[in-house]
């Protein structure tokens, strides 16, 4: 099946992309704006994916004991939007964290932030991920390790893994369409060696599905772990 953007992408487009991602300093820093525009609807098909495994992994919670969810790289937080409408207001403490200014500004605005529904942090990739040791049920990503530099890939694998309770999980999407096809060429890391490094991390349990785009027509790589 080939879906409305299986098409080649258009040169000049392509090299604007790309001069995002490859910023100075060989840091992931932020997506392009066009870049956003143009996988806004991947995106929300891959985070209500993502939102969906993490709703039927979540454990069960009360107000008074809340399930707490962290997503690695929020984007413009179409994964949090969906993990709000699927759980009762209460029972799930949101956090986020992006390395992109532009993110977060999106991310607000469709959340409409309250401080005792979700928390947004700006930190870049390689920086510790300011949350507690231990204290989330579950770490959701969307396409995220796959467009960190390879140097950073393990630490970010260590992290996700050192703020996870012992019963924790991680729920990752992977290979959305145009990440995908613009950060290959930058050599960033793809499915096997985030699979290698969330195992060397420590995750056990690697279970690896696939489920198809409706805009694209190509798989999504739906990823799940547990804390040993």
């Amino acid at each position: 099946m080939r879906g409305p953007l299986s098409l080649p992408l258009p040169r000049r487009l392509r090299q604007l992309v790309l001069a995002n991602y490859a910023c100075p300093g060989n840091r992931t820093g932020h997506l392009a704006r066009l870049a956003f525009r143009l996988a806004s609807h991947e995106q929300q098909h891959a985070s209500r994916l993502c939102a969906e495994a993490c709703i039927d992994l979540l454990p069960a919670a009360t107000p008074a004991s809340p399930a707490t969810c962290l997503e690695v790289g929020f984007g413009a937080g179409h994964a949090l939007a969906e993990l709000r409408r699927l759980r009762p207001v209460g029972e799930l403490r949101l956090l986020g964290v992006d390395a992109s200014s532009l993110a977060l500004k999106l991310a607000t605005a469709q959340l409409g932030i309250e401080p005792d529904n979700a928390k947004l942090f700006h930190c870049q990739a390689d920086d510790l991920l300011p949350v507690a040791t231990g204290s989330c049920n579950l770490v959701a990503q969307v396409n995220c390790f796959g467009v960190l530099p390879r140097a950073q890939l393990a630490g970010a694998c260590r992290e996700a893994y050192r703020v996870l309770r012992p019963d924790g999980r991680l729920v990752a999407v992977a290979d959305c369409w145009l990440t995908s096809r613009l950060v290959a060429e930058l050599g960033r890391p793809d499915l096997l060696d985030s699979l290698a490094a969330l195992e060397a991390a420590g995750f056990s349990r690697l279970k690896h599905s696939r489920r198809q785009c409706r805009l694209t027509g190509r798989p999504l790589h739906l990823v799940t772990a547990e804390v040993r």
